[in-house]
């Protein structure tokens, strides 16, 4: 129903106003959207943008899920949570929380790229498309990787096994408030 309604708004050359609370439907048939809270406008753009870098902490988890650490900004462009642990984030040095989609989250037993994390898998949830893996990290903060089922039916991380969660700083969004 998404494509049809998309191919007749392109088709016809429509401009709609679509309301939902299906944040996938509005993500695959909106040019632009915006994002509301208590009557308040909390952020107006493209899809892909308002996804990828929202403006604050109600757009990030009003669409979709997110590794949102809290803690305090240092200097160029770092971050340290709570825990203590360090993350390179660009304008992490002035924020109070940094936020990280799951599925930019590598689990690795080695760390690589600009950010990587020590941790203990905790658990696996298979859910079709994606394996959910949660990791305790050490310090006490946890995190959410979504590994794309490729098909290759290999066993799933197991609880307890020690990994790496890794990202790339510019996968990271720095939040003020």
């Amino acid at each position: 129903m998404r494509e049809e309604i998309r191919a007749l708004q392109r088709r016809l050359g429509l401009t709609t106003v679509f309301v939902t609370h299906d944040q996938e439907e509005a993500l695959a048939i909106a040019d632009r959207m915006a994002i509301m809270h208590d009557g308040i406008v909390q952020q107006v753009g493209a899809p892909d943008t308002l996804y990828e870098r929202p403006a604050n902490l109600f757009v990030a988890d009003f669409l979709g899920k997110m590794n949102v650490f809290t803690g305090r900004g240092q200097a160029d462009d770092q971050f340290e949570t709570k825990a203590g642990q360090r993350i390179a984030a660009p304008g992490g040095g002035n924020a109070t929380h940094v936020g990280v989609r799951p599925e930019r989250v590598r689990l690795q037993a080695q760390p690589s790229g600009g950010n990587a994390l020590p941790g203990v898998i905790e658990s696996s949830l298979y859910l079709g498309s994606v394996l959910e893996v949660r990791v305790q990290l050490d310090g006490g903060d946890r995190m959410i990787s979504q590994i794309v089922n490729a098909g290759t039916r290999a066993a799933p991380p197991a609880a307890g096994e020690r990994v790496y969660a890794c990202f790339e700083p510019d996968d990271c969004v720095a939040f003020t408030q």
